[in-house]
């Protein structure tokens, strides 16, 4: 029975011939009543104020103070239902998900939440993002749901969007339902995404009808994917004779399907080529900064910015020059990037680091700065290296989600006169 949670219990005779007598009922050693035949029963409401352990009996005794029954009550508060993404593996930035953990956020309040009457816990609900048709395996976890509670046969929890017809779940357009033994063993749930909801969200909930409380959720995204198109310029030096290797097609397939698919774009790349008139050795200890404005004016005959004619959405140089430390660089919400060589000691991959500028293309700064246009005024973390594998961070093992600020703060229109 829930903590609360109103019973009624009867006293029934196994035997025909056996005449209930007048008797006291007993919560453990207290009277709480009195009955007989025609008064059998008695409603018992435990909380933890008055009653903290979790296991109680309750006591029939007769008027020659022999026991005739006995019933063990167990109790215990509604479980809390916390969904999470697969591991790095399994993961691999196919879909977003923002876990709802990091302080600044919450603070900034950019995650809805759940408060939870039994406990002190505000829960931060997690945001999940799947283009249309595209399934996620997510990771559920049950806390707070002890191994007796799976004896509650009167134990139901569904799993149920606030708005039906829009997603599956488990290969079905109905809500899922667990009864407390199913619960228990549940460890993952598969969500498809079946139509576009459009700009805004909707939440899946994990909710107990028989109480009418929401213990878990997640918040859900599909929108219509936004295309746009990426001009790679690769740029060889004067004195070069091969132009730099960023594969079209491995790179094409990484953005769509392992980072900027997951802020709902779908990103065409088209290749250019640039010679430049200088040779590498004029690139030496030069920044980044100074050799983009040099393949500019040379690919378009005037410094920054990009110029208008220009039809691409972004344009995005590639040479050979070595970067070291800081090999690639973005103009903050405008077109115009660049990717030197990368060091052969680092554990990023080239691709990732292409989807890290175009981060910057979108308008996001680090996630460690708070230089950014409004709302990205505010550092999301004090230092590089601490955040969730977000592609703005440095110093992390692997990059291949965003945060939701990031989702529904984007810059998609790069014109310069904006």
């Amino acid at each position: 029975m829930w903590t609360n949670e109103e019973v009624t219990v009867e006293l029934i005779s196994t035997d025909e011939e056996y005449e209930i007598p007048n008797f006291t009922w007993k919560l453990d050693d207290e009277d709480i009543g009195t009955g007989n035949a025609e008064n059998n029963t008695i409603s018992i409401t435990l909380n933890k104020q008055q009653f903290p352990e979790t296991k109680h009996k309750i006591f029939i005794y007769d008027e020659d103070d022999k026991k005739i029954g006995k019933l063990v009550l167990r109790f215990y508060d509604p479980p809390i239902v916390k969904f999470d993404r697969p591991n790095n593996t399994q993961y691999a930035g196919r879909f977003f998900f923002d876990r709802g953990e990091v302080p600044s956020l919450q603070d900034y309040g950019s995650y809805e939440t759940l408060q939870f009457p039994w406990t002190d816990e505000e829960y931060y609900i997690p945001v999940l993002g799947l283009n249309k048709n595209q399934s996620a395996n997510i990771k559920v976890s049950i806390e707070n749901f002890p191994n007796y509670a799976k004896d509650d046969r009167n134990f139901k929890l569904q799993i149920v969007p606030n708005q039906l017809e829009k997603i599956f779940f488990n290969n079905t357009d109905d809500e899922l339902e667990y009864n407390a033994e199913q619960l228990a063993d549940l460890n993952e749930i598969d969500i498809r995404a079946e139509k576009i909801i459009g700009d805004e969200s909707l939440l899946i909930n994990a909710y107990i009808p028989s109480i009418d409380q929401t213990v878990g959720a997640i918040e859900y995204y599909c929108k219509e994917k936004v295309s746009k198109e990426i001009k790679l310029v690769y740029v060889k030096c004067a004195d070069e004779t091969d132009y730099p290797e960023l594969p079209l097609s491995e790179l094409e397939t990484y953005l769509n399907t392992n980072s900027l698919n997951q802020l709902f774009l779908n990103i065409s790349v088209i290749i250019s080529q640039l010679t430049s008139n200088y040779n590498k050795s004029f690139f030496e200890g030069k920044d980044k900064e100074f050799i983009l404005s040099v393949f500019i004016h040379e690919k378009y005959d005037q410094a920054f910015p990009i110029p208008t004619t220009e039809s691409s959405d972004d344009v995005y140089f590639v040479s050979n020059i070595q970067g070291g430390t800081d090999p690639a660089g973005h103009l903050r919400g405008q077109k115009g990037g660049i990717q030197l060589k990368l060091s052969p000691n680092t554990i990023l991959s080239k691709y990732e680091v292409v989807a890290h500028e175009l981060g910057h293309w979108l308008g996001f700064p680090e996630i460690f700065n708070d230089d950014g246009d409004s709302p990205f005024t505010f550092k999301i973390h004090e230092s590089q290296g601490q955040s969730d594998y977000n592609f703005m961070d440095y110093d992390v093992t692997v990059r291949n989600s965003w945060y939701k600020i990031q989702l529904l703060n984007m810059k998609l229109n790069h014109d310069d006169d904006e």
